[in-house]
Formats: structure tokens, C-alpha cells, sequence
């Protein structure tokens, strides 16, 4: 099913056919998007490591209000992670548009020019990907409440006891985000062990 779906977006994506040429760029393309979804995961977790203590220096510092004002470390630390899932999210585009290629090739390729595994290869990939999607809807929808809870802040009615709360609430959402990273990053372990052990031909081997 996983399959039937990338090749019918690639079929409606593009009226151009994919060549194994174009097959094996997009393998190449895959490998290197997740080593790039990979690097901007880890600065993510770095940023979101970095809240507590961000809320905690602006309780500290807070003579000018930047906390209730939205203008302090807890703030720019939220955007900076809106950033980053930004390209999380552009970065899994690029995933499975290459995706939508390979498709394109198993569709239109005679199969002796591309690997016996490659729709195998395709399927698994795919499965991943919504697995990384999945990922990126989870982390969107825990920012979002992290960002809402702070914004209640500048309300007048907030009280001492609400900025204190504060502290407990970064807690849980770090903690109910925990499984979700281990998930991650078994995903990207697994899409990495599959690209290793699968090889497109070289033309050289396509001509014997």
C-alpha cells in the first residue's frame, strides 16, 4: 500500500519518467537528507534541554517583564525549536519527494536495470518516513502547548504560584516527548541500516 502511494504521486507529480540514473541520485539524495534530519533532531533536543534553565534565568531576571512579556530566553528558546522543526519538516519534503523518483523508476524502469529488492527498499523507506512525519505532528502539537501555557503568562490575572507551575509543566512535556525521541531515533537507525545494506547498480554492471 505503502508503494501504490508513492507511485501514484509520482505519477501525478510529474509527467516525466524516472531513469535508474535518477533512481540511484535519489537513493544518494535519501541518505544524505537523513543524516541532515539526523543533525537538526540533535540541535532540537539541544534546544529543548536548554528550556528549563531558560525559564528558570528569566524568573531570575525578570525586572523588565521579558518573561510575562514574551520576550526572554523561554521565548526565543520556543522559536528557535519552531525554526528547527520548520526544516525537520522541509527536510522530510526533500525524503520523500526522492522517494516519489524511485517510485517513478520501478514504475517505468525495466526491472533488469534496477535492484530485485528496490520496491522492498521503497516500501520500507516509506513506512519510515510516515514514521518520521509522525514524529514532526507529535513534537508540533507538545511546542504548541508549551507556547500557549506561556502566553497565559502575560495574562493579568497570572499570579506567582501560576510562573512557579511553570517550572513543573516544562517537566512534563520534556517527559511525555521522551518516547517519542527514543522512537526517532530507532527510525533513523533503522532507514540508515537499510540504505547500507542496499546498492544500486553501477552502469558498468548494468551493461553486463
Amino acid at each position: 500500500m505503502a508503494l501504490t502511494l508513492v507511485l501514484l504521486s509520482a505519477c501525478t507529480d510529474s509527467e516525466e519518467t524516472a531513469s535508474a540514473e535518477d533512481a540511484g541520485n535519489a537513493v544518494d539524495g535519501i541518505e544524505t537528507y537523513i543524516q541532515d534530519f539526523q543533525s537538526e533532531a540533535e540541535q532540537l533536543l539541544n534546544v529543548e534541554e536548554d528550556l528549563q534553565l531558560n525559564f528558570e534565568e528569566d524568573l531570575a531576571n525578570d525586572s523588565e517583564g521579558a518573561l510575562l512579556e514574551g520576550t526572554g530566553e523561554v521565548a526565543s528558546n520556543i522559536s528557535d525549536r519552531d525554526e528547527i522543526l520548520q526544516s525537520l519538516d522541509s527536510i522530510h519534503s526533500q525524503i520523500n519527494q526522492e522517494l516519489n523518483t524511485i517510485g517513478q523508476a520501478i514504475e517505468n524502469v525495466d526491472a533488469e536495470e534496477l535492484p530485485s529488492d528496490i520496491e522492498e527498499f521503497s516500501v520500507d523507506l516509506s513506512d519510515y518516513s510516515a514514521e518520521l512525519s509522525q514524529f514532526i505532528d507529535e513534537y508540533r502539537h507538545n511546542l504548541s502547548a508549551q507556547s500557549e501555557y506561556f502566553e497565559t503568562l502575560s495574562n493579568e490575572e497570572a499570579d506567582f504560584a501560576d510562573i512557579t507551575d511553570g517550572i513543573e509543566n516544562v517537566n512534563e512535556t520534556h517527559r511525555a516527548m521522551n518516547a517519542h525521541w527514543y522512537e526517532l531515533e530507532d527510525t533513523l537507525i533503522s532507514m540508515q541500516e537499510i540504505l547500507a545494506n542496499f546498492e544500486m547498480p553501477t552502469p558498468e554492471e548494468e551493461g553486463e
